[in-house]
C-alpha cells in the first residue's frame, strides 16, 4: 500500500499475488480518495492480465507513475495520475527504480536476474544498459548523489559493484 503522489488522501494498494493452478493471478490495483473508507479499482490492469510487481511513483510529479509487470517484462507508465496507462517492453526484469533526486525523466533499474544497470531519461519509456569500460555494469545498489555535496549534482549516481576479484566497489 502506498499514498498516492496527489494527496494525503488518496491510497493506492495492491493486493498479495496469489498462485492459482501453478500460475501467479493477475494483479488488482486499487485507488481510494477517502482515506480508506471506499476503493476503486484501476481497470486498466484487470483488463490487461497485468501482474504488477512493483510501484514506483515520481517523487517529483503526482502525475507521473510507473508499474513493473515482471511476468511480461514490461512497465506500465501513467503521466496522468493512472488515468491511462503505456505499456512499454522492456528486456532486464525489475523489481523496484530509482528516480534522479532532481529530475524524474531520469530512472535507472537493477536487472534482478544479471544485476546489470539499466537508465532511461526520458521516464522509462527507453532503456539502455549502462557500461563500464565496454562491459555492461553488474552492481548490487544504487544511490543517489546529493546535489550541492562536494562535487554530485542532479545526475551523480553510485554504484556498489562486483570487483574482478569478488569484492566490492563505489
Amino acid at each position: 500500500m502506498r499514498w498516492g503522489p496527489s494527496s494525503p488522501s488518496q491510497l493506492l494498494i495492491r493486493p498479495p499475488r496469489r498462485i492459482l493452478n501453478n500460475r501467479v493471478a493477475k494483479s488488482h490495483v486499487y485507488r481510494s480518495a477517502d482515506y480508506g473508507a471506499t476503493w476503486t479499482p484501476l481497470s486498466y490492469f484487470a483488463d490487461n492480465n497485468v501482474i504488477v510487481a512493483g510501484f514506483n511513483p515520481s517523487p517529483h510529479s503526482k502525475d507521473h507513475l510507473i508499474f513493473v509487470d515482471v511476468a511480461s517484462r514490461q512497465l506500465h507508465i501513467s503521466q496522468d495520475e493512472g488515468v491511462t496507462f503505456t505499456a512499454v517492453s522492456v528486456v532486464f526484469t525489475a523489481r523496484n527504480l530509482d528516480y534522479a533526486p532532481e529530475d524524474d525523466r531520469i530512472v535507472c533499474a537493477v536487472d534482478t536476474e544479471t544485476t546489470y544497470l539499466h537508465c532511461s531519461s526520458d521516464w522509462g519509456r527507453t532503456w539502455a544498459p549502462v557500461a563500464l569500460a565496454n562491459a555492461p555494469l553488474r552492481v548490487d545498489a544504487l544511490e543517489w548523489g546529493v546535489p550541492g555535496a562536494g562535487e554530485d549534482d542532479a545526475r551523480t549516481a553510485y554504484a556498489l559493484a562486483a570487483t574482478p576479484t569478488g569484492g566490492r566497489a563505489l
